[in-house]
């Protein structure tokens, strides 16, 4: 007999933002000085359900329970952000 699972919606929503993140060459001591003048920031696409905002950044979270516990949270700074949309 199969149980009835009772899914509660969650009052956040959902966006897809698109943003800028920071790089390194990493991981060697020296590199050549052309490899870090070629460096340029990576673009991110990220989507999750809206945790937090503050007038500095917002929080996006891919999984949420519905006790409000969150996993793979990812704080984004708003001066990196390039493009916000609401998904739901």
């Amino acid at each position: 007999m199969k149980r009835k699972v009772v899914v509660k919606p969650l009052k956040k929503r959902m966006l897809h933002v698109t943003w800028r993140d920071s790089c390194s060459l990493g991981g060697r001591v020296w590199q050549r000085g052309k490899e870090a003048e070629d460096m340029k920031p990576s673009v991110v696409q990220s989507v999750g359900f809206l945790v937090a905002e503050t007038p500095i950044s917002l929080t996006l979270a891919p999984h949420v329970t519905d006790d409000g516990d969150v996993a793979g949270d990812m704080c984004i700074p708003k001066g990196c952000i390039i493009k916000r949309r609401r998904l739901a």
